[in-house]
């Protein structure tokens, strides 16, 4: 008999998948990657503007997917762990699978 799986794994996993849904919460993931970088540096990786950047940190911080800590006036934010990238890797595996078997 199989498991029935509950409705709040579903609930936060959209969630989830939510945080990844723009090209702009895609490059900051891969900015910081292996690293820990302010705002200010966060910004400038992906040529954005503060304001929408700083955002853009604060929701997946809120989400789980960045640590965050205070160093003087500077606030850094870390991926939580590689996960992440490994999660997307995968998915532009299957991405690129797919594109090659159309063409």
């Amino acid at each position: 008999m199989k498991t029935k799986i509950p409705e709040e794994y579903y609930e936060s996993l959209d969630e989830t998948m939510k945080a990844l849904t723009t090209v702009q919460r895609l490059k900051i993931i891969y900015s910081l990657r292996n690293k820990e970088l302010s705002v200010n540096h966060v910004t400038k990786a992906v040529n954005g503007k503060q304001s929408n950047i700083s955002q853009h940190l604060s929701y997946m911080a809120g989400m789980g997917l960045l640590t965050v800590r205070k160093e003087r006036t500077n606030v850094l934010f870390r991926l939580k762990d590689n996960k992440l990238i490994n999660l997307l890797e995968q998915i532009q595996d299957i991405a690129l699978s797919g594109e090659r078997e159309e063409g």
